[in-house]
């Protein structure tokens, strides 16, 4: 319990003894040598659930034993138990013994007296004797079974009383696992816990803290989650789940958003799961964008590009780059979770005057719909990159009209809840005629993270403050100095994955390599240490959600 109660506040211990007077004997003894408070008993299919509270000002106790003498403490206590147990089963079968022996004697002599014409005077006394030991003997069985069901009706209603609001602020500090379990206790508890403010509360509580580490990893038919700790990489869950088995189909992956993890192919349909629940959504209808790309693509499409060009021997009709990904964001005033998909029309000269097209899933609408990409005017998206979700906007960086990086580099913003687009120009410390490639976007701690490779190889991060409106440098990074962990490169932007509060320190990551680099954020300090290595197809910051849970 000390052990668990060092790194959690609560400690949920399971007691298969089946007598609830063995359970509250054990729950109060447990609670005075622990020095923990009893929060509740709880009946559950594995026996009684035992919950302990740390108390407030919590500090581990020196004199705990160790593990040789608590061994022999644990046997000489169940020992006590059985031989308690034995003198009582003892003493029950003798009494019953004696109940049935006494009533057994007084029937058989009963069905032997003679009949009533003669009566014989030894076996009518000893017939009245055995009438009146029966009648006593029924008498203190009697007595004894209404003392046992008094007794046990008063344990029954012993209970402790704790207020509903102090009860779900315990019950919100628990791993999502074991509220998750807390729902078959009771009906209030599952409604409780499925209320989206509930959720909201936890998903503070858990942003309150250092986020976990989610690593993606994914095969030809199968995507594997694993969420391991900030601090030490421990492993902590594990989910892995078969997919649809698409010969030459690369796996697309979302960011993460409130515990929700996007996961897709080109001709695959989006699939929504929240890998801390194991429960995810029924797969997304297709995409007008995947649809194209299908055996058989939709009619009225091929007819509107039939109808924009007439050549022959040009390029194939497909209006899109197939390596466009979406951006996964959440309403910050309805709470809606929504799917943008922002891409370009390949090749250009389909049409000219509409080069890029937007489809946004709500998954409360659930389905498809067109957005106006108008205030876009001529701008087209930087292909191959992945957009940020930041303060209740979507943001991508803006590229030529075949989708490679420019000199001109843009900012294209959306707003999830207006749903309108804007161009706006790259912050000032962002040199204004920086290449897309040297640009690096992403959502670091909750707020829009941008940076740039210099040529000096130094890189720049820097992040907005919504409160003033401002734009605040973090730190930087000499790239030839992490070079080494990364194979040598030193030309490509390196991406912040989270900040760690408790021990100042940031880890970094670089596309499709391997490895992660964290850094001291301490300005004296220059040291790069190695923070994982080995193969993962996509690494996030993840905290921990009840979302879905009321789907």
């Amino acid at each position: 319990m000390h052990l668990h109660w060092k790194h959690r506040e609560l400690v949920k211990l399971i007691s298969k003894q089946k007598s609830l007077a063995f359970v509250e004997n054990t729950a109060r003894l447990l609670e005075y040598e622990s020095g923990g408070v009893l929060v509740a008993i709880e009946n559950v299919p594995k026996g009684f659930a035992l919950i302990y509270y740390r108390g407030k000002n919590y500090q581990r106790p020196r004199n705990l034993l160790d593990k040789s003498k608590a061994l022999k403490r644990s046997i000489a206590m169940q020992r006590h138990e059985v031989r308690k147990f034995l003198n009582y089963k003892l003493h029950f079968n003798v009494l019953s013994k004696l109940i049935a022996a006494v009533a057994y004697g007084s029937f058989k002599l009963w069905a032997a007296a003679p009949k009533p014409l003669y009566v014989h005077p030894p076996l009518n006394r000893r017939n009245s004797s055995g009438k009146k030991n029966m009648m006593a003997s029924m008498e203190i069985y009697q007595r004894i079974l209404r003392e046992t069901k008094r007794r046990r009706k008063g344990r029954r209603e012993w209970k402790v009383e704790i207020p509903n609001d102090v009860m779900e602020e315990i019950v919100m500090r628990l791993p999502v696992r074991s509220i998750m379990r807390f729902q078959a206790v009771s009906k209030h508890w599952e409604s409780m816990i499925k209320t989206r403010d509930f959720g909201a509360r936890h998903m503070a509580h858990q942003r309150s803290k250092d986020p976990k580490l989610m690593l993606v990893s994914y095969g030809l038919s199968h995507i594997r989650f694993e969420q391991r700790d900030f601090e030490t990489t421990s492993l902590e869950e594990s989910l892995r789940l078969k997919t649809e088995k698409i010969e030459g189909a690369a796996m697309a992956i979302s960011e993460c958003c409130d515990g929700l993890v996007c996961y897709y192919r080109l001709t695959q349909a989006v699939e929504v799961v929240n890998p801390a629940t194991e429960k995810s959504l029924v797969p997304l209808p297709l995409a007008k964008f995947q649809q194209l790309h299908k055996d058989h693509p939709d009619r009225d499409m091929e007819q509107e590009i039939e109808a924009i060009t007439d050549e022959d021997d040009g390029p194939d009709l497909v209006p899109f780059i197939f390596f466009t990904r979406f951006g996964f964001g959440k309403d910050s005033l309805t709470g809606r979770y929504k799917i943008v998909w922002l891409y370009n029309i390949y090749p250009a000269t389909l049409n000219k005057k509409k080069k890029t097209r937007c489809e946004v899933f709500d998954l409360e609408e659930w389905r498809w719909r067109f957005v106006t990409t108008r205030p876009l005017d001529h701008h087209q998206i930087l292909s191959d990159q992945r957009p940020s979700f930041a303060n209740g906007s979507l943001y991508w960086l803006t590229g030529d009209e075949q989708g490679y990086p420019s000199t001109l580099t843009k900012l294209i913003v959306f707003d999830i809840h207006t749903e309108m687009f804007q161009v706006t120009s790259t912050p000032p410390f962002i040199s204004p005629d920086a290449s897309g490639d040297k640009i690096a976007l992403c959502n670091l701690d909750g707020r829009l993270c941008i940076s740039e490779l210099q040529g000096d190889c130094t890189q720049e991060f820097w992040w907005r403050v919504e409160e003033c409106d401002k734009w605040e440098r973090i730190f930087s990074v000499d790239l030839i100095s992490t070079s080494s962990w990364f194979g040598g490169i030193a030309s490509q932007p390196l991406t912040p994955l989270a900040i760690s509060r408790d021990n100042n320190k940031v880890v970094l990551s670089l596309t499709y390599h391997e490895n992660l680099v964290d850094f001291d954020l301490d300005p004296d300090s220059t040291v790069y240490h190695l923070y994982y290595s080995g193969y993962y197809g996509f690494a996030v910051p993840y905290f921990p959600s009840l979302s879905l849970v009321d789907f």
